[in-house]
C-alpha cells in the first residue's frame, strides 16, 4: 500500500507539472482515501482547486486541513489556513471564529478580541443575535479587566435591542469602577442602567450609592425613595436606603427600612447584618450581639460560611464580646473545613482567657485545639504551662462544717445554691471563694474521723463523703484514663491545687491568620516555523511580521534577520512604478509598494532617487489633504508603513495624530514608544511606556511585554537601577521571558 501511495503521489505531481489540474486532483483524492487525516494533502488539493478558479470547493478543503492541523496540535498551520480561507471569503464566520480561538489559545488576547468582534458584527447583520452574544461573552471572559471593552459590548447590546444584557454589563462595569474608588466613571453607567431598564433596581441603587459616596446623601435618599415608589416590591432598594441612612447617622430612618424588610422575611441575612450595625451604632450592644448570633446561625445552617465570617467581622463594633466572637469563628472555620484556622483561633481564645486569669477556660480551648492537632507539641506545652506545677500542701479544717446537705426548707434550688455558697464561705473564710490559710481539713462530723492523706504525687486524698466538692476540682476522676494511685480507693476524691503564673502573655489578635509568557528556544523554533509556513502558503505579509517580531525579541538569533533580508532584498533593476494620485484608501498600499525600491548603492542613480523623493513628498502632501484628522486607523497604518520604511520622524507624526483620536490605544502608544526608541529618544519612549501602565494591568496578557519594553527604555535612558528592578520583577513572574536573565547579569556587572 505504501508503494501504491508513493506511485500515486508521483503521478499527481506529474499531472500538476503538466498543468493537468483535474487529473492531479483526482490522484490526490486517491491518496486521501488511503490517508484521510493528512492535512497537508487537503491543503494541496485546496491549492489546486484555487488554481482551477473554484474558490468555494478550495475553501472546503482548507477547512478540513485547518481542523485536522488544529486537532493534531499544529496551531500555526491551522491559523495560516484560516487566513487563506479569509482571503477567499473575508466574511467567513467559521474561519474568523476558528482564528480567534487559536489566537486566544496562544495568549494573543487583543487579536482574538478584534476577530471575535468582526465575526459578531457579521452575525448581527445576518440576524444571528444569539451567535453574536456568544462571542461577546467570550470577549468579556478573555478580558475581564478591560472595562472599556465591556462598555463597548454593552453599547452593542443596547444597539441591537438587548436592553437587559446591556444593563447587566453596564451595572457590572459601574460596580468595578466603584470598587476602584472611581465614582465619576461609575455614575454615568448606573444612569444608563436606570434609563435602559427603568424596572431594574440595580441602576437606582447604584446611583444612590454613588451619590452618597460623593457626599450627596440627601439626594441619594430622595432618589431611592422615588425608586421604592416605582418598584415597591424591591427589598434591595429598601436595603440600599437603610444603608445610606445608616451612614448618615439617620438611625430612625434606617430602622424603618430594615424593619420593613424583616417584616416580610425575618431570615433576611443582609437585613439582619444592617440591624447589627444599627444597634452597635446606637450603643445597644446586647441587642447587636443577639442579632449577630442569629445571623451567623442562619448562615451556618445554609452553608454560607463566607457570609457568616463577614458578619462576624462586625463583632469588632461590639465591646466585651471578643471571646464570644472567637468561639463563633471556631464554629465557622470548623464547618467550612478550615481546621488550621480553627486551631489558630482556639489558641487565640486560650491566650485571651489566660490573660484574665481564666485558666480553666484557657485549658479547655487548648484541649479542643489538641483534639484537632494531636501532634502539635506547642499546644501540649502551653497546656502544661497553664496547668502549672502542683501547689504547696494545704490542710483544710472542715470540722465545723455541716455536711448533711441543705436544710429542708421547702424552697426550690435557690436554697441549694445558698447552701453551696455557705460551704464555700466556710471552706475559704471569705465570700469570694479564695483559699486563704487552712491548717487541716476535717470531713468527719461522725465518731470515726479520717484525716486527708498525702499521696506521693503531691495531691491530697479526701476520704469518701457526702460533700459535693466539684467546685474544688477541674476534671472528673472517672473520665481519666490514669490508674488510681496505690493506697487510694476509686471513690476517693483528688484535690489538685495548681499555681497560676503571675504574668500571662498578652491577648492575641482576634482574627489570627493561617499560616505567560513563553520565550523559550522551543517557542522561537515554533514561531520561526510558523513564519516559514506562512511564506510557503503565499502569506508574505504575515511571514514578514513574524520574522520582524522574532528579530526584535531574539536579537542574538540570526535566522529572522536572514529571512527578512531575503524577503526585503532590493532587486538589481529599478522597478517600474505606477504612481497613483494619493487617496485615503491607497495610502498604505502605495507605501507598501515603496518597500521594494532599491537604494542608490544597488545601482539606481541619484536622479532616480531624487525623482522618488519628489514623488514621495507629493504623496505625503496628498495624504495630508485626503486623510481626515479624526481617522485613527489610516493615521495608525501610515505610521506603521513609515516606520517599516525607516522614516521614523514621519511615523512619530502619524502616531501622534492617531493618538489625539484614541488616547488610550495601547497599540498606538506602543508603536510611538518604539519609534522614539529607534529615533534615539529613550526618555520620551519611557514616558509613553509608563503611561500604558495605568491601562495594561497585572493580569493583562500584555503586561510582561510592557514591563520588558519599559525596562529596556529605562536602561537606554541611563536609569540602570530602575531597569534592573523591573527586569527582576519580570524574572520572578516568568523566569524564561525573552533575554531577561542575560540583561540582569549585564546590569549587575
Amino acid at each position: 500500500m505504501a508503494q501504491d501511495k508513493a506511485t500515486i503521489i508521483k503521478q499527481a505531481q506529474r499531472f500538476t507539472a503538466k498543468g493537468q489540474i483535474d487529473k492531479a486532483i483526482q490522484e490526490w483524492e486517491k491518496v486521501l482515501e488511503i490517508n484521510p487525516k493528512d492535512g497537508n494533502i487537503h491543503n494541496t488539493v485546496g491549492d489546486l482547486l484555487l488554481k482551477k478558479n473554484d474558490p468555494e470547493k478550495a475553501a472546503t478543503f482548507y477547512f478540513k486541513a485547518a481542523n485536522l492541523f488544529r486537532d493534531q496540535g499544529f496551531s500555526m498551520k491551522a491559523m495560516a489556513l484560516y487566513k487563506k480561507i479569509l482571503n477567499i471569503h473575508p466574511k467567513s464566520t467559521d474561519a474568523l471564529v476558528g482564528l480567534a480561538e487559536m489566537n486566544a489559545e496562544r495568549g494573543l488576547v487583543g487579536n482574538a478580541n478584534e476577530i471575535y468582534l468582526t465575526a459578531a458584527e457579521i452575525f448581527v447583520k445576518s440576524d444571528s443575535v444569539d451567535r453574536a452574544m456568544e462571542l461577546y461573552e467570550k470577549i468579556m471572559a478573555l478580558s475581564p479587566g478591560s472595562l472599556a471593552l465591556h462598555q463597548r459590548i454593552a453599547d452593542l447590546y443596547a444597539k441591537i435591542g438587548l436592553s437587559g444584557e446591556a444593563a447587566r454589563v453596564y451595572a457590572r462595569c459601574a460596580a468595578a469602577y466603584l470598587e476602584k474608588g472611581d465614582a465619576d466613571k461609575a455614575r454615568p453607567l448606573y444612569q444608563k442602567v436606570a434609563e435602559t431598564v427603568p424596572s431594574d433596581p440595580a441602576g437606582h441603587i447604584g446611583l444612590g450609592t454613588v451619590l452618597a459616596s460623593q457626599g450627596h446623601g440627601d439626594e441619594a435618599l430622595r432618589l431611592l425613595d422615588k425608586a421604592a415608589e416605582r418598584i415597591p416590591a424591591s427589598e434591595a432598594i429598601l436595603m440600599a436606603r437603610a444603608s445610606v441612612a445608616l451612614d448618615l447617622d439617620r438611625l430612625e430612618e434606617a430602622a424603618t427600612s430594615v424593619e420593613s424588610v424583616l417584616s416580610k422575611d425575618s431570615s433576611n441575612v443582609a437585613a439582619l447584618t444592617l440591624l447589627v450595625r444599627l444597634h452597635a451604632k446606637a450603643r445597644r450592644y446586647e441587642e447587636a450581639w443577639e442579632v449577630l448570633e442569629r445571623a451567623v446561625e442562619l448562615c451556618l445552617n445554609a452553608d454560607m460560611d463566607e457570609e457568616a465570617q463577614g458578619i462576624l467581622a462586625l463583632a469588632d463594633q461590639i465591646p466585651g464580646r471578643e471571646e464570644d466572637a472567637l468561639r463563633l469563628y471556631v464554629q465557622v472555620h470548623r464547618q467550612a473545613g478550615r481546621e488550621e484556622e480553627a486551631i489558630q483561633t482556639l489558641k487565640a481564645l486560650a491566650e485571651s482567657l489566660s490573660s484574665r486569669g481564666d485558666n480553666a477556660g484557657a485549658r479547655g480551648a487548648l484541649e479542643d485545639a489538641a483534639a484537632l492537632a494531636p501532634d502539635d507539641q506547642d499546644i501540649a506545652r502551653r497546656i502544661d504551662e497553664i496547668s502549672g506545677p502542683v501547689g504547696e500542701t494545704l490542710e483544710l479544717d472542715v470540722s465545723g462544717i455541716d455536711l448533711d446537705g441543705p436544710p429542708d426548707s421547702g424552697e426550690d434550688e435557690v436554697s441549694a445554691d445558698a447552701y453551696v455558697k455557705s460551704l464555700e464561705e466556710q471552706l475559704t473564710g471569705s465570700s469570694d471563694g479564695s483559699i486563704e490559710d487552712f491548717q487541716s481539713i476535717d470531713l468527719g462530723g461522725g465518731e470515726e474521723e479520717e484525716e486527708a492523706e498525702e499521696d506521693p504525687s503531691g495531691t491530697y486524698v479526701i476520704p469518701e463523703t457526702d460533700l459535693d466538692v466539684s467546685i474544688l476540682k477541674e476534671e472528673p476522676l472517672e473520665d481519666s484514663d490514669e490508674e488510681t494511685p496505690e493506697g487510694m480507693d476509686d471513690d476517693d476524691i483528688i484535690i489538685d491545687i495548681n499555681r497560676v503564673d503571675d504574668e500571662a502573655p498578652p491577648p492575641p489578635d482576634l482574627h489570627p491568620q493561617t499560616a505567560s509568557v513563553d520565550r523559550s528556544p522551543d517557542r522561537f523554533d515554533e514561531d520561526l516555523a510558523e513564519g516559514d509556513f506562512y511564506l510557503e502558503q503565499g502569506l508574505k505579509e504575515e511571514a514578514i511580521e513574524i520574522f520582524q517580531n522574532l528579530n526584535r525579541q531574539y536579537p542574538d538569533r540570526p535566522e529572522p534577520a536572514e529571512r527578512l533580508a531575503a524577503l526585503l532584498r532590493p532587486k538589481a533593476e529599478a522597478p517600474v512604478m505606477k504612481v497613483r494620485p494619493a487617496q485615503k484608501t491607497d495610502a498604505k498600499a502605495f507605501l507598501e509598494s515603496l518597500k521594494d525600491v532599491p537604494d542608490d548603492a544597488e545601482g539606481v542613480g541619484q536622479k532616480a532617487k531624487d525623482e522618488m523623493d519628489s514623488i514621495f513628498d507629493a504623496f505625503k502632501k496628498g495624504v495630508e489633504h485626503e486623510v481626515e484628522e479624526g481617522d485613527f486607523e489610516t493615521h495608525y497604518n501610515l505610521g506603521i508603513a513609515y516606520k517599516e520604511m525607516g522614516l521614523v520622524e514621519d511615523a512619530i507624526r502619524e502616531f501622534e495624530i492617531a493618538l489625539r483620536v484614541q488616547r488610550d490605544s495601547v497599540q498606538g502608544r506602543s508603536m510611538l514608544a518604539m519609534c522614539y526608541m529607534e529615533g534615539g529618544q529613550p526618555v520620551k519612549a519611557l514616558e509613553e511606556y509608563r503611561s500604558l501602565e495605568s491601562v495594561v494591568g497585572v493580569n493583562d496578557d500584555r503586561y510582561l511585554s510592557l514591563q520588558y519594553d519599559l525596562a529596556v527604555a529605562a536602561e537606554a535612558a541611563g536609569d540602570s537601577a530602575e531597569a534592573l528592578a523591573i527586569f527582576k520583577g519580570i524574572q520572578q513572574k516568568a523566569g524564561s521571558f525573552k533575554d531577561v536573565s542575560q540583561r540582569i547579569v549585564k546590569l549587575r556587572g
